[in-house]
């Protein structure tokens, strides 16, 4: 009735400048030939500025590519540039090597991805519903460039790690935001929720360990005109595991370091977080019928991260007794020497870092994304000659089904899974092994390869893999996608387009440590996609 095209939205980033955060003249890089000599953090100024941006201070940046659920989730998701080519029509390669980048490569950026821009926004390469929430995977951006030339780049990333580590807010009222923080822009025509910073004591339950606001938005269809975008509800986001708390129980110094070269701490490479779903609309998000015939979601999340400089140090976590200890006997920060500091701290002390009226700017004048699809939760492969609507029909039965057990016991709903023994697999019909240029010979043979080592790991007792295919980063000849079609069912065989680029593809020895971003997302894309429907699952690349 009202054509896809007035109900389609276009996904969209809010760029919000940066904050001085620190203190002019503290910290600084270390010396940049000295491997041991990581650094000195800056010092941040406390309380923590408020941040009084107005809407007119952001860049606002459309990035269109992305239509259908059907079809374009998660590959038009804005994540790089894609694959391009010089004017002899060889692919380029610009992920090898050491090179500076240039005082404008944020912006040079931005038409195809904001996060360097805007480093507080999450580097999102998957999302999706999944129970009762909706999972993003993201990548930590600030891994990718950590040579010797990409100081500036570290520097800028540093919000990625932030992002990493969670913070705790109140809600306050609208009079309690304007008495509190009387400086930040107002908008005297709407009225929404406020936050505030807040110690682990005063905050909400909900909002002890979160990092976004989820800002859930549906189409109204009601007017009998043109259909309008409505906020449902607004959620705090929750991490699956804490991120601080990993780095406190690995026994390393610290999350970061202010020379960068952290690639050795693997569990700080992909950020993943929830929104949960509000109940009004989880039976319709699981279902599915918030997805017109096109693949065109009328469901929508925006996430807006809660921006606040990175904790330095194992003694800066935020972290409770309940999860280690008494305080007097926490970690002390092994660089506390280095890092000039002349007493044991024990954890971070939120109210002298914030202050006690450090309330959130508005939703209109903070930088987020917007506009986020909320699509298909995954599902068991099915046969290409299955029928859809049966197919479709008995899926939503089973999501609706489904909730309504959990909501009378969790337990009675639990079933044995479909699948035993599964296999997440990053491949690509052609490309370069790690520390090759654009000189460097191609990797051809994957195809090839592929359907032996298919074969071979179905005769060892997989029932099912999953191929992330990774072949569009790399040429626009091939895929892999035709050769899997050709060979095996979608029972056996689920292929998932992957186009993103791996953003560092140097040795692990080089200089700016290779990071296979692409790779790792893919991993962990996989194993929160799929693992409702495997017992056991394994990951490898081919």
């Amino acid at each position: 009735q009202h054509g896809s095209h007035n109900i389609r939205k276009v996904i969209t980033a809010y760029l919000e400048p940066p904050m001085e955060y620190y203190v002019a003249g503290t910290g600084n890089q270390g010396d940049v030939d000295a491997k041991d000599d990581v650094g000195i953090p800056p010092t941040p100024k406390q309380p923590l500025p408020l941040r009084t941006t107005t809407p007119d201070d952001l860049q606002r940046v459309e990035y269109p590519k992305f239509s259908s659920c059907y079809t374009d989730l998660p590959s038009k998701l804005p994540v790089d540039g894609g694959l391009k080519f010089d004017d002899k029509g060889k692919p380029l390669v610009t992920n090898v090597g050491n090179f500076a980048t240039p005082k404008d490569y944020p912006q040079q950026l931005v038409p195809d991805c904001p996060v360097d821009a805007d480093p507080f926004l999450p580097w999102i390469h998957d999302i999706f519903p999944l129970a009762d929430k909706i999972e993003f995977i993201a990548h930590n951006r600030r891994r990718c460039k950590t040579g010797k030339l990409h100081r500036p780049d570290v520097l800028r990333l540093e919000p990625q790690v932030s992002l990493l580590q969670h913070v705790s807010v109140q809600r306050v009222s609208e009079d309690e935001a304007i008495s509190l923080a009387p400086a930040l822009w107002n908008s005297p025509s709407s009225s929404e929720q406020r936050y505030r910073l807040a110690s682990m004591e005063e905050s909400d339950d909900d909002g002890k360990f979160t990092r976004f606001l989820c800002r859930f938005y549906g189409m109204d269809f009601s007017s009998g005109g043109e259909p309008t975008s409505v906020l449902i509800d607004e959620v705090l986001s929750v991490y699956p595991y804490n991120y601080e708390y990993v780095s406190y129980r690995k026994g390393k110094p610290t999350m970061l370091s202010p020379k960068g070269k952290d690639n050795q701490y693997f569990w700080t490479s992909v950020l993943r977080f929830q929104c949960p779903i509000p109940k009004p609309i989880q039976q319709l998000v699981q279902s599915g019928q918030s997805i017109l015939s096109d693949g065109t979601p009328t469901l929508h999340v925006d996430i807006v991260p809660i921006r606040t400089p990175p904790r330095f140090g194992v003694d800066q976590s935020y972290l409770t007794e309940d999860m280690i200890g008494p305080k007097q006997n926490w970690k002390a920060n092994a660089y506390h020497k280095k890092w000039n500091q002349t007493s044991k701290v024990n954890g971070f002390d939120p109210v002298q870092a914030w202050g006690s009226k450090h309330v959130l700017p508005r939703v209109e004048a903070s930088g987020r994304w917007t506009n986020l699809p909320i699509c298909l939760p995954p599902a068991l492969p099915k046969d290409d000659d299955e029928d859809e609507d049966r197919i479709r029909k008995e899926e939503e039965e089973k999501a609706v089904a489904t909730i309504n057990n959990n909501k009378k016991n969790k337990n009675e709903s639990a079933k044995k899974k479909p699948h035993f023994l599964s296999a997440c697999v990053w491949a690509a019909s052609s490309f370069k092994t790690r520390g090759k240029d654009a000189k460097g010979e191609a990797v051809q043979d994957t195809a090839k390869r592929l359907i032996e080592w298919l074969e071979f790991h179905f005769m060892v007792g997989f029932d099912h893999v999953y191929i992330f295919d990774n072949s569009a980063a790399n040429t626009n000849t091939t895929s892999l996608k035709p050769l899997i079609q050709q060979h095996y069912s979608q029972s056996k065989v689920t292929h998932i387009e992957w186009p993103f680029q791996v953003c560092n593809n140097n040795i692990p020895a080089h200089d700016s440590t290779g990071e296979r971003s692409s790779q790792y997302t893919a991993e962990n894309a996989c194993r929160t996609r799929f693992a409702p429907f495997t017992e056991w699952m394994a990951s490898f690349d081919t």
